[in-house]
């Protein structure tokens, strides 16, 4: 993983032409490298990027594929939950918002949840209302202040990550988690230092491993579209920024996506079953 490649982040579009450029038509991430990581995500349309904390690629799977915008789905969790804390509209992660008694498909999400255990479970109603309690305006302003993926809101202040309007790439993923994990994204530091912890999946002694699925699909039919896993790797006093998403194959949803990263991970040394 030598002669790693800087993405500059410093325009919305032409910073996806530059890395695409840079990771093509250089040698960056060792050949065989890639080729075990594409082997772990056979079978499914899928891409994988591993940078450093500044952004700069080491392993980078699926060439075109890093820079297609799809919709983020529950990875937004990440960056709803910091809006909701640097409003002020929940104070910290302790935070319940009351079930609405609304029966819903996944029976974790029938009951009052904090912030910690809807990141947990995932549970998309109680995102949404901590979108109705941000606003329209003051979501759009975050949203653009992070420069997340194509910034459009236009589906709806409760439906546009979900397969709707907003949509991101792997690039963009990274480039918002980086800020996240140096905390400088331009909100609290208290905001962002709860949002990482989160998402943590597994710590072990300083190494940590952390990270949000996403999926998409019609819950009704039973059909998955999109799998989504984002997220970082603190391993040996060194930080790693990941971000892959799946569609095709079998099952191509969020929990399968993590996966098939965290095999990489194991691939790469960088992650090891309850370390």
């Amino acid at each position: 993983m030598e002669r790693a490649v800087t993405c500059p982040y410093d325009g919305p579009m032409r910073y996806l032409s530059t890395c695409l450029l840079l990771l093509l038509a250089t040698c960056s991430p060792a050949a065989e490298t890639n080729r075990a990581v594409e082997r772990v995500f056979g079978g499914y349309d899928s891409c994988f990027l591993l940078t450093d904390a500044d952004g700069r690629a080491l392993v980078s799977v699926g060439g075109w594929k890093l820079a297609r915008r799809l919709p983020p789905c529950s990875t937004f969790k990440i960056p709803n939950a910091i809006i909701g804390l640097d409003t002020g509209v929940i104070p910290d992660e302790r935070h319940v918002i009351r079930w609405d008694g609304v029966k819903r498909r996944f029976e974790e999400w029938n009951q009052d949840l904090d912030l910690q255990s809807a990141v947990k479970v995932s549970a998309v109603w109680y995102f949404q209302e901590l979108a109705r309690r941000v606003g329209a305006e003051r979501m759009q302003d975050y949203v653009d202040r992070f420069a997340y993926g194509n910034r459009d809101l236009s589906a709806g202040l409760t439906e546009f990550w979900l397969e709707k309007s907003l949509k991101i790439n792997a690039f963009e993923q990274i480039h918002f988690l980086s800020r996240l994990v140096k905390e400088q994204l331009p909100v609290s530091r208290a905001a962002q230092r709860i949002a990482k912890e989160l998402i943590v999946h597994e710590r072990a002694s300083d190494d940590v491993v952390a990270g949000k699925t996403g999926s998409g699909g019609d819950p009704v039919r039973k059909i998955a579209r999109l799998g989504w896993y984002v997220g970082y790797v603190v391993k040996g006093g060194r930080t790693y920024l990941f971000a892959a998403n799946i569609q095709g194959g079998e099952n191509p949803k969020g929990p399968r996506c993590r996966e098939l990263v965290l095999a990489a991970l194991g691939q790469l040394g960088l992650w090891t079953k309850r370390m």
